[in-house]
């Protein structure tokens, strides 16, 4: 029996520019998905975990002699991921891969691409094969581009299989370099807020949103300006953007690489305050021009930003639901929890969730 262990992720900075090869600051979480593997007598590919719901089947079968296709269900990830790494290793023996979590899905921590991970590192091991954590990263990105239906960037993939417990990671999605910096914040300052609005990538605008970047780059070339992505634009550049929407993409994608910068700076120097105001402009920028934000997720932000203590707030993850991050004291959090948790209820009809960090 093999037991290996993926770990699910918040993002400090650096939203929706992975997949425009810019810059991005992940920090890897203690929570995350499990799983044990052993060989079977079967030949398939034998899928179950802790966390069915009870009307589904415990186990999901997958012959070798099948076609395996999309069922839009968890088990997709892992299936996809293992398709994908037929193409490299001989797969033909059978495996059994049991998963357990401590991450809630959907919430923007990353479930997915844990699973991916973890399913990967998992069969690789298994069959004693070895790859890297970037080629690792790579195959499952293209498994839940291809088989899954999101046009993911990498950074989920390269942030779990790269990542180390109390660092966060600096990637630059051109070349997939990595720094890695002790994230040494004053313990229970940071803090994860689930808003408990769980979205579902392929159903929302994740895949258009990638689009509008790829147009707004096609309307930059235009003007005659030789880029690649939006990572190679500036201020100058997507001016020339007629299109308001378009527009407003691109600016995001710009501004928020210049605050990934700015805010590797402040982590290292240990200046939470101005890391809490990036986190701000960050969130601003992903509400208005982005656009990935929603009524919940504001609602967090704008809420903790009142607090005495407060350093800052923003959304996670691609948006749409999910959680908010927030630096602030965990006694002023602590004292007024019970209140704000009330009027979110009475606001949303959803309990909300925390989780402070020991970081």
């Amino acid at each position: 029996m093999l037991t290996v262990f993926a770990p699910g992720r918040i993002n400090l900075i650096g939203e929706h520019t992975d997949y425009n090869q810019g810059y991005c600051i992940p920090l890897t979480l203690w929570l995350g998905i499990t799983v044990s593997a052993h060989f079977i007598e079967e030949q398939q590919i034998e899928l179950s975990s802790d966390y069915e719901r009870t009307n589904e089947p415990c186990f999901h079968r997958f012959l070798y002699s099948e076609n395996w296709v999309k069922q839009n269900h968890w088990t997709d990830y892992c299936i996809g991921v293992i398709a994908e790494l037929r193409k490299y290793i001989s797969i033909s023996v059978g495996i059994s891969l049991h998963f357990s979590s401590t991450l809630p899905a959907g919430s923007g921590l990353s479930s997915s691409a844990a699973l991916e991970i973890c399913t990967a590192r998992a069969v690789i091991q298994l069959l004693d094969q070895n790859l890297t954590s970037i080629e690792i990263a790579k195959l499952c990105q293209k498994a839940e581009n291809e088989f899954v239906g999101v046009n993911c960037g990498i950074l989920d993939q390269l942030a779990i299989a790269d990542g180390m417990s109390g660092y966060c990671t600096f990637i630059d999605t051109q070349n997939l370099s990595t720094q890695k910096t002790l994230f040494d914040i004053p313990k229970g300052f940071l803090t994860i807020i689930n808003s408990q609005i769980t979205r579902e990538l392929t159903n929302s605008a994740y895949n258009i949103r990638r689009k509008e970047c790829e147009q707004a780059v096609a309307a930059i070339q235009k003007y005659g300006f030789q880029i690649q992505s939006l990572r190679d634009a500036n201020e100058k550049m997507i001016s020339c953007i007629k299109e308001p929407v378009l527009y407003a993409r691109a600016k995001h994608v710009v501004s928020e690489n210049s605050r990934v910068l700015s805010a590797w700076a402040a982590i290292q120097q240990k200046d939470w305050n101005q890391l809490g105001k990036i986190w701000v402009e960050s969130h601003l920028s992903l509400q208005n021009d982005y656009e990935v934000s929603c009524e919940a997720l504001d609602f967090w932000v704008n809420t903790v930003l009142k607090l005495p203590g407060s350093l800052g707030a923003r959304m996670t993850g691609a948006g749409f639901g999910g959680c908010i991050i927030a630096l602030i004291d965990p006694k002023i959090l602590n004292s007024n929890w019970n209140l704000i948790a009330a009027e979110y209820y009475e606001k949303f009809g959803i309990e909300p969730t925390r989780i402070t960090t020991n970081a």
